[in-house]
C-alpha cells in the first residue's frame, strides 16, 4: 500500500502523472469519486499523506473540518477558492454542452489553456464526459467556505 493519496484536479487523469502514479495513489473527483463522498478516503487503507492539485485542492479544503486530523501532511498545489473567481460560468455550460458530442477536444483545449504541451499524456479511450459534466458543474458552484480548524501546521499551501 502507498503512503499518500493524490486527488487529482478536473480531468487530471492518472496517465498524466507517470512518475507519480509509482509512488502515489491518484483519484480521479467526479470519476474515482464524488466530492462528499468521504468514504475514498478509507476504500484502500489507510494514508499517511494527502496531496490535492487544483480542483482536488478545493475538494480537501471544503472537507478539512473531516479530514485534518486523519493525515500527518496535507499538501495543496494550486487550490482555488472559487473556480468561478478565474473562469466564466459561460464557458463551463459551454464545455458541458461539447462534452456531449467531443469530449476529447473539450480536455484538450482545456489542457492546452491549462499549459499542457504534450496531449499524448491523455488518455484514448474512456472519456467519461457524463462524469466530467458533473466536474464541470462543481466548478461552476464550488466555493471554499469557512472551517473549524484551529491548528494549520499540518497545512502546506503551494
Amino acid at each position: 500500500m502507498k503512503d499518500t493519496l493524490f486527488i487529482s484536479g478536473w480531468a487530471g487523469f492518472k496517465e498524466l502523472f507517470p512518475e507519480l502514479s509509482k509512488k502515489y495513489d491518484i483519484f480521479l473527483p467526479f470519476i474515482d469519486f464524488i466530492p462528499g463522498d468521504n468514504e475514498i478516503f478509507y476504500k484502500n487503507g489507510n494514508y499517511k499523506n494527502l496531496i490535492g492539485w487544483s480542483t482536488g485542492g478545493n475538494i480537501i479544503l471544503n472537507h478539512l473540518d473531516f479530514l485534518y486530523d486523519k493525515f500527518d501532511k496535507i499538501l495543496l498545489f494550486a487550490p482555488f477558492d472559487k473556480f468561478t473567481r478565474f473562469y466564466d460560468k459561460r464557458i463551463l455550460r459551454l464545455m458541458r454542452k461539447k462534452l456531449k458530442t467531443d469530449t476529447r477536444k473539450v480536455i484538450c483545449d482545456f489542457m492546452i489553456k491549462s499549459g499542457m504541451t504534450d496531449l499524448n499524456l491523455l488518455p484514448e479511450n474512456d472519456l467519461p464526459a457524463d462524469k466530467l459534466s458533473i466536474g464541470l458543474e462543481y466548478l461552476e458552484n464550488c466555493e471554499i467556505k469557512p472551517g473549524n480548524v484551529k491548528d494549520y501546521s499540518k497545512l502546506c499551501l503551494i
